[in-house]
């Protein structure tokens, strides 16, 4: 086999063959997808990017309570279906909110036919295994729920076909984008990429005209914005050029069921307001965001690259496929409608003589702090939606 190219060669190679420019969309997927030394790649982490010794903090690492919700989704399911279901979660981190809803399903007695994890990473599927046995270590049942854990490299329907729940955490913001910039109504539209610098042995920013096609729907999203006001010269914004497919993939696997898509962004009339005129593309590292474009281009690799999601673009991409779209609420709503606060009960009161008492215990009281934090306004509460989808099965012909 071959030796895999580095990171930085790969970039240059890729630069080479559009003339010495590199859009932003292909650097990204690189910096995070390079199977060595893609930010999502290296196994000089123990965990990864996650948790506290990495960059950000997700749901899972904050108790159980977006597993419960989960949980309580695919219940709701399975009581409506005479067959048994299955969970897919694309894109599954540590591997800590696939534990902690199958605990909360073999709980209710309501285990899936199969948990399937799909993950491009060869290292994190590791580091997902590794966590999921750490996490059941000591359950009764660790070794039957273990056993139900499937893994897949990649969503096609020849590899995961599965009825149930497809779980989508924090998946979209991680799809490369593509970064333009609005000059006016009667202008061409500039597409930000870079260029390698050799004297400086450094990538730097530029710009050339946009292609037919994206400066349209960049003109097109311009036009919409007149009614909140109206662009000024300058504005800048994304495309995510791989969202449609990666839907399409994910609905392909789905043969019956709900889709659950949980992530920062904003509808469209949100994300494309006048006043959000730099876009919103940021990098993170050492739980620092990152919003000098300078950072993200340093070190390719070193640290994450994101950007929020357009739900109004998944709403109705799953509209075009035949969905049937449920809600698209904040994650606040969302959680309080799967009975968090239920579980929070339980949790913190197991005797129901002590409830309307403060909690004792220190991890009691530390599990509530964060389930404020994924509820508050101020937190992660509004700045997280969740868009559920269903697919019906087909009328036979």
């Amino acid at each position: 086999m071959a030796p895999i190219p580095s990171l930085q060669q790969t970039l240059l190679d890729a630069a080479e063959r559009s003339q010495g420019w590199l859009g932003f969309d292909l650097f990204m997927e690189q910096a995070l997808l390079h199977p060595v030394e893609g930010y999502y790649s290296r196994s000089d982490r123990a965990s990864g990017p996650f948790g506290a010794s990495g960059d950000f903090i997700t749901a899972p690492q904050m108790g159980p309570w977006m597993a419960g919700a989960m949980a309580q989704a695919f219940v709701r399911l399975q009581r409506e279906s005479a067959d048994p279901l299955c969970v897919l979660e694309l894109g599954p981190g540590t591997g800590a909110l696939a534990a902690q809803i199958m605990r909360e399903l073999d709980a209710q007695g309501c285990l899936p036919e199969a948990y399937w994890l799909v993950e491009p990473s060869d290292y994190l599927r590791q580091v997902q295994a590794k966590e999921m046995e750490r996490a059941l270590e000591g359950h009764p049942r660790a070794a039957n729920l273990l056993a139900r854990c499937r893994w897949a490299s990649r969503l096609a329907p020849e590899e995961v076909r599965v009825r149930g729940l497809v779980v989508m955490h924090e998946v979209l913001d991680a799809l490369p984008v593509k970064c333009f910039e609005w000059q006016g109504p009667a202008a061409p539209v500039l597409e930000w990429g870079l260029t390698w610098h050799d004297g400086s042995q450094s990538w730097r920013w530029a710009t050339r005209p946009a292609t037919e096609g994206d400066g349209r729907e960049v003109q097109q999203r311009a036009a919409e914005a007149e009614a909140l006001g109206g662009w000024h010269a300058g504005h800048r914004s994304e495309t995510a050029p791989g969202l449609s497919s990666m839907l399409s993939a994910v609905w392909d696997c789905l043969e019956r069921g709900q889709i659950v898509v949980v992530d920062y962004g904003y509808e469209r009339h949100e994300l494309d307001h006048p006043d959000r005129h730099g876009g919103t593309v940021a990098a993170h590292l050492a739980h620092r965001r990152l919003d000098d474009p300078e950072d993200w281009i340093q070190h390719p690799g070193s640290r994450d690259l994101t950007a929020h999601v357009d739900f109004t673009a998944v709403a109705r991409h799953f509209e075009r496929l035949g969905a049937c779209l449920l809600s698209l609420k904040s994650q606040a709503a969302w959680l309080l409608d799967h009975g968090v606060l239920d579980q929070a009960q339980q949790l913190m009161f197991p005797d129901p003589t002590a409830r309307g008492q403060p909690p004792q215990s220190p991890q009691a009281l530390h599990a509530l702090s964060e389930l404020q934090t994924l509820l508050s306004d101020a937190a992660m509460g509004q700045r997280f939606l969740v868009l559920s989808a269903t697919k019906a099965p087909r009328d036979p012909v």
